[in-house]
């Protein structure tokens, strides 16, 4: 099999597994807004302020840090995962591996999307062995963030289990 029908088959397979994955838990989710108490718990450093956006866009930004240890969570990749709609009700957490709009959070755990269509998103913490949807540890809900056309969007310090 040549190279590049393995990564199309590894970017579907990783694309289907975070679908099933996310159905599970799909009809709730916790939802980080600009008014939300996780939206404030730890805004970004002063080193890492949120850039202004650009006409058009939002910005999203936070840290990640472990869950267990409370430190950070440095070279990570992280992805903007889009809401599927489902009939009659809830919804599937998707991402596209190789176009999918990501960063890589800095060596303090930052992270920073400084170009953000409208719109709800998970974040999904990328690894080749098993992406996860960043959920509430509390409620074990996805966390859904509203980003406002205009806005920036810190959701704080947001923790994660790292196997």
């Amino acid at each position: 099999m040549s190279l590049s029908k393995w990564c199309k088959m590894a970017a579907i397979f990783s694309l289907v597994i975070i679908a099933l994955w996310s159905i599970s838990g799909c009809r709730s989710a916790a939802t980080l807004t600009t008014d939300s108490p996780l939206a404030t718990v730890s805004p970004i450093a002063e080193t890492h302020s949120l850039p202004t956006p650009m006409a058009g866009y939002g910005v999203l930004g936070g840290r990640l840090v472990n869950q267990a240890t409370g430190d950070p969570v440095g070279g990570r990749v992280v992805y903007l995962g889009n809401l599927l709609p489902l009939q009659p009700e809830g919804f599937l957490i998707t991402m596209a591996e190789q176009n999918g709009v990501r960063t890589i959070t800095d060596p303090e755990g930052y992270f920073v999307f400084p170009q953000v269509v409208s719109g709800t998103y998970a974040l999904i913490l990328w690894s080749p062995a098993e992406p996860q949807v960043l959920k509430d540890p509390a409620t074990g809900d996805e966390y859904l963030i509203d980003v406002p056309e205009g806005e920036r969007v810190d959701v704080g310090a947001l923790p994660v289990s790292i196997p």
